[in-house]
C-alpha cells in the first residue's frame, strides 16, 4: 500500500481526481484545508515487485520486427536469436554488478531522499494508526449509544423535543449528549432549556482568562494541519509590534515535510521577524545560544513524533516552555492524542475556530481539562484571532448553530436559535 496526496480547490474536485486517478476503490486516510486547498491523502494498492523486475524496467528494449522466413531452418533461426538477445544479456548484467559494486561515496546524494520516504513513511504509519483509534472511538460510542438506547430516559416536556432531537442529531460525544438531555428535565420551555444548557456548559468549562508569555523561549506542538506554523507567526507577529523585529525570532525545528519551511518564511516575512531552520537537536543548541540576546524564541515543531521531539527541545534548554494548538473541530481521539502524549502543556491555542461547526467534542475536552486557553484563531490572516479567549463564545457558537426545528401552528416548519438570534439568557 502506497499513500498518495491529492491537491484541488474544493473536497468534491479531490474526490473526482480521486477516482479518476486511482478508482472508485480508494481509500480516503484523511482530509485537510491547506493554504485555501483541499488536501486528500489516499491509500493506493500498489504490486509489490521483486528486485529482477524493477532492474528488468530499467533495460530499454527496443521493439524487433519479426520476419517469417521460410527457407530458414530452425537451429539457424535459434542461433541468431541467441545472438542478437547477448547484448541485452550483457546491459542487464553490467547494470547488476554496477548497483552491486556502486561506490558508498554515492550514498550521500540519496541522503535527503531517503530522509523524505523516511518521514513520509512515519507519517503514513501515524495516520493508520489514528484511523483506526477513530474506528475503536466510534465503535465504543455505537456500544454506548446501543446501552441507552435501551434505558428509559428522562420525560421532557413537549416544548422540548426540538432541542432533545438537536441534542441527539449533533456530532457530540454520547456522554456529554446524555448529560445535557438529562439536564433539561426540570425546564418547560424551549428558551429556558436553552438557557439551561448555556449555563451549565459555560460553568462546566470556565476558567481564568490567559495571555501568551511575552518573553522566553517556547515549543508550540500539535498533529499536522492544526495550523501550528500560523499560530507561531500570530504569537511573533504580535510581540515584533510591542518590540523590535531583531527581539523576536522563529526556529522550524526538524520539520521535513515539502513547503513547511516555504510556508514558515513566508508567514514570518509579512511581520519582518527573522526565522532560521534546525534540523537536529545539535544545531538547534547552536541557534539558541547564538540567540539568546533575543527577548521572544518561538520553536515551531512538527506533527510528528510530538513526545520525542520535545524531549529533544528540553535536553537542549530544560528552560523551554510547550504549548500545544488544537483544531477547533478536532475529534476527540486528536485532542487526546496530542493532550495525552506525555508531554507538559502550558497551555492551549485553538485553532479554525471558522470552520468549526459544532465544537462539541472541545467543549467536554475542557470540562476535563482545566489547561490554560492562550488565544484562539478564526481565518487565515495573522490579524484572525481572539486574545484573550473568552470560553463562553466557544458555547455560543455551538448552541447558536444546534439545527433546532420548531413546527409553526400552521405546520411549516422553522429553524430557532440561529446564529444570529439574540437571546440573553443564552449569552450570560
Amino acid at each position: 500500500m502506497e499513500l498518495k496526496r491529492i491537491l484541488a480547490k474544493d473536497t468534491k474536485s479531490a474526490n473526482d481526481k480521486a477516482v479518476a486517478l486511482y478508482g472508485p476503490d480508494v481509500l480516503v486516510i484523511s482530509s485537510a484545508r491547506v493554504r485555501g486547498q483541499t488536501e486528500l491523502i489516499v491509500a493506493v494498492d500498489i504490486p509489490e515487485m521483486s528486485a529482477d523486475q524493477a532492474l528488468a524496467e530499467q533495460i530499454q528494449i527496443t521493439p524487433k520486427t519479426y520476419e517469417r522466413r521460410i527457407d530458414a531452418s530452425f537451429s539457424d533461426v535459434l542461433a541468431q536469436e541467441i545472438q542478437e538477445a547477448k547484448p541485452l544479456r550483457q546491459q542487464a548484467a553490467a547494470q547488476g554488478a554496477a548497483l552491486k559494486a556502486a561506490p558508498s561515496t554515492k550514498k550521500p546524494a540519496f541522503a535527503a531522499d531517503e530522509l523524505s520516504r523516511h518521514q513520509e513513511a512515519l507519517r503514513g504509519q501515524e495516520i493508520v494508526a489514528l484511523v483506526r483509534e477513530e474506528l475503536a472511538t466510534l465503535r465504543r460510542e455505537f456500544k454506548i449509544s446501543q446501552q441507552l438506547a435501551l434505558q428509559q430516559g428522562p420525560v421532557l416536556h413537549e416544548s422540548l423535543e426540538p432541542l432533545q432531537l438537536a441534542l441527539q442529531e449533533a456530532a457530540m460525544p454520547v456522554g456529554l449528549r446524555t448529560l445535557l438531555i438529562d439536564a433539561l428535565k426540570d425546564s418547560t420551555s424551549l428558551e429556558s432549556g436553552v438557557a439551561i444548557l448555556s449555563h451549565m456548559l459555560k460553568s462546566a468549562i470556565d476558567r481564568e482568562r490567559s495571555d501568551w508569555p511575552q518573553q522566553g523561549i517556547h515549543a508550540i506542538g500539535g498533529l499536522s494541519g492544526s495550523g501550528k506554523s500560523s499560530m507561531v507567526a500570530r504569537w511573533a507577529s504580535q510581540a515584533s509590534a510591542e518590540w523590535d523585529c531583531e527581539n523576536v525570532l522563529v526556529i522550524s525545528h526538524m520539520d521535513h515535510r515539502a513547503g513547511a519551511w516555504n510556508q514558515t518564511q513566508l508567514l514570518c516575512s509579512q511581520s519582518g521577524v527573522s526565522c532560521v531552520r534546525s534540523t537536529n537537536p545539535g544545531m538547534l543548541r547552536l541557534l539558541l545560544d547564538e540567540h539568546s540576546h533575543s527577548r521572544l524564541i518561538l520553536i515551531d515543531t512538527p506533527g510528528m513524533g510530538i513526545k520525542e521531539r520535545f524531549d529533544e527541545i528540553l535536553s537542549v534548554h530544560p528552560q523551554v516552555q510547550a504549548h500545544a494548538v488544537i483544531m477547533a473541530d478536532a475529534s476527540q481521539v486528536s485532542m487526546a492524542k496530542v493532550l495525552q502524549s506525555g508531554v507538559n502543556w502550558q497551555g492551549l491555542f485553538i485553532s479554525k475556530l471558522d470552520e468549526s461547526e459544532q465544537p462539541w467534542a472541545l467543549i467536554q475536552m475542557l470540562s476535563e481539562n482545566p489547561i490554560a486557553i492562550h488565544a484562539a484563531s478564526h481565518g487565515e490572516r495573522l490579524s484572525d484571532w481572539q486574545r484573550p479567549f473568552a470560553v463562553s463564545a466557544l458555547v455560543n457558537q455551538a448552541i447558536d448553530r444546534l439545527p433546532i426545528v420548531q413546527s409553526k401552528s400552521d405546520g411549516a416548519m422553522m429553524i430557532h436559535p440561529s446564529p444570529k438570534h439574540s437571546m440573553a439568557t443564552s449569552r450570560a
